[in-house]
């Protein structure tokens, strides 16, 4: 919001974008749930919607480009993260809200938890496995 405005007293124009990216993880400490996934992404482009025209201009092109869970914070069992991913990028497949882009944050530190990993020693991990397979479905 703060590039919005400071874009706009440079230019004195909202500013132009192609697309909008913004993240979503489960909310600290919380075991993740689809509601509240739904709610807070249909809340964010409702937000979004109501600022183009007068803080930014352009198509209604939303980009999830992070999506996961906060395996930095808390530990994630492996069978919750491919419920997770399924369950979310199943429902982003069929969102109607403008959700056109989305990507999975994958672990990529060593202190991360394992379970949200896409590769590890070079290699699709299950849970990469199931990404792929999420991607290649229509």
């Amino acid at each position: 919001f703060q590039f919005w405005k400071e874009y706009k007293t440079l230019y004195h124009e909202p500013t132009p974008t192609d697309f909008i990216a913004f993240h979503y993880y489960p909310p600290r400490g919380e075991r993740w749930s689809l509601e509240h996934a739904i709610n807070f992404l249909t809340e964010t482009v409702n937000w979004l919607n109501y600022n183009n025209g007068t803080n930014w201009v352009g198509p209604k092109n939303y980009w999830l480009t992070e999506i996961g869970l906060r395996a930095w914070e808390m530990p994630i069992g492996e069978e919750d993260a491919l419920l997770y991913m399924t369950t979310i990028i199943t429902w982003l497949k069929t969102n109607n809200i403008g959700i056109s882009q989305w990507a999975w944050w994958p672990s990529s530190s060593s202190n991360w938890e394992e379970n949200t990993k896409l590769i590890k020693n070079g290699k699709p991990t299950k849970l990469g496995e199931l990404y792929l397979k999420l991607a290649m479905e229509k």
